[in-house]
């Protein structure tokens, strides 16, 4: 449901989110029927198995997606024709202009301000000062009190062995004390020059990775599977192979003029080539203007 009207959602939230969408959901795809059933029970890799209607129609609903996305703060959204995300083995290697998943909820984390985070983690209220409501009752009350005093209790005999432990262990350790603080500052004023080093060369390298840090990752791409080589294979149900939307595209019967407007050729040199002539100009086109 989220995947449908995820978009009339998201004003109101009011919690942070970091959103991961494909922008050619693959469930929506098939419950839409758009692809024929029959057409890639039977596809051999050079027959039709979509016109240009539905060409066109998937470039609409990229389209359409990126547009809801377009005001989400955090999103990741490849131009890929998948569905599930986490659930793949191989998810960490999608990228968006050169931007993992994982790099790109990173940098998302790290953009908001150190001190809300902190306040939220180390809030004032504590376990130890929740109390049962008014109405409960005085004998659920009684109980708890008891409870709490046995559990008082046992960490105050803890606490006290944990102090006597310490003390031996003080008495024993007492006669290497000096010896062992000596050590110390000898060390210290080793790696004193090394320290500082390291500390400017740690604080350099974490400022420059969240200066290339991006958490609204929107690929603009026309069609499924074209830019992003880090796409999950989208894989033939009936047969298990892959199918590449390059050779699907060239055999959609598209006319010439608007092949040669995409090959940035004339119309001539076109109708001159086969299939997988224009399926290899196609990828060589498309995959070297990614901006990777």
């Amino acid at each position: 449901m989220a995947m449908l009207f995820g978009y009339r959602m998201y004003p109101t939230l009011k919690t942070p989110v970091f959103i991961v969408q494909y922008l050619f959901d693959e469930a929506q795809i098939l419950a839409n029927n758009l692809i024929n059933q029959n057409k890639l029970m039977n596809y051999n890799g050079s027959n039709e198995l979509l016109s240009k209607e539905q060409w066109e129609y998937l470039y609409k609903l990229g389209e359409k997606v990126k547009q809801t996305l377009d005001n989400v703060t955090a999103v990741f959204a490849p131009a890929c024709l998948s569905h599930e995300v986490l659930l793949k083995k191989d998810w960490h290697a999608i990228s968006v202009k050169g931007i993992s998943l994982s790099q790109s909820i990173y940098c998302w984390e790290n953009s908001f301000e150190g001190e809300k985070c902190i306040s939220a983690t180390n809030g004032s209220t504590s376990v130890k000062l929740i109390r049962p409501y008014g109405d409960a009752p005085i004998k659920a009350r009684n109980q708890n009190k008891k409870s709490q005093k046995k559990k008082k209790k046992r960490k105050d005999k803890k606490k006290r062995r944990r102090r006597r432990k310490n003390r031996k262990r003080k008495n024993k350790n007492k006669k290497n004390k000096k010896n062992r603080k000596k050590n110390r500052k000898k060390k210290k004023r080793k790696g004193k020059g090394k320290g500082k080093g390291r500390k400017k060369n740690r604080s350099q390298r974490s400022a420059k990775n969240v200066s290339n840090c991006s958490h609204h990752l929107i690929e603009q791409c026309p069609l499924p599977q074209w830019c992003n080589s880090f796409c999950p294979t989208f894989r033939n149900q009936y047969n298990g192979k892959e199918i590449d939307f390059f050779k699907v595209f060239a055999a959609s019967g598209m006319d010439s003029k608007a092949m040669a407007e995409l090959l940035g050729v004339n119309t001539s040199t076109v109708n001159a080539m086969n299939a997988n002539t224009i399926s290899t100009l196609l990828l060589d086109t498309f995959r070297q203007k990614r901006p990777q």
